[in-house]
């Protein structure tokens, strides 16, 4: 008879920080890339076909954000994803893997709001050890 594995995997569920839209602007410094071929998400996106995606495919992961519909929301999440992506974004600070995410809203944060939010992005990756 074989034997059974009865080893059992274990995962950690790591449970994302979110945070208003504005502190993903305001840290990471998202750009558009040189070469999109398209004008979407304010200059900034890039789309989900074509010589975009190759771009995002072929870019360093770290710096490549997907925004995805989820729950008539949308959200800014760190790495590529397919599913219920928008489209994808690249930023000149990398978000190394991060436990973070940042809900779109079509409101603002204060300036002293903003200030606080970003004090508890840059908490959260030094307590993950993602600090860019």
């Amino acid at each position: 008879m074989g034997k059974q594995n009865n080893s059992v995997e274990k995962f950690e569920l790591i449970k994302a920080t979110s945070f208003h839209e504005d502190v993903f602007y305001e840290y990471f410094h998202p750009f558009r890339h040189p070469a999109a071929r398209f004008n979407i998400w304010g200059g900034h996106g890039l789309e989900t076909f074509g010589e975009d995606l190759l771009i995002v495919r072929e870019y360093a992961q770290e710096y490549v954000w997907t925004v995805v519909d989820c729950d008539n929301d949308q959200w800014i999440i760190p790495e590529f994803h397919h599913i219920n992506r928008i489209c994808y974004l690249l930023t000149e600070v990398p978000h190394n893997g991060a436990p973070v995410e940042f809900r779109i809203s079509r409101s603002t944060l204060t300036p002293l709001g903003l200030k606080r939010r970003i004090a508890t992005l840059r908490k959260v990756l030094n307590q993950s050890g993602k600090t860019p």
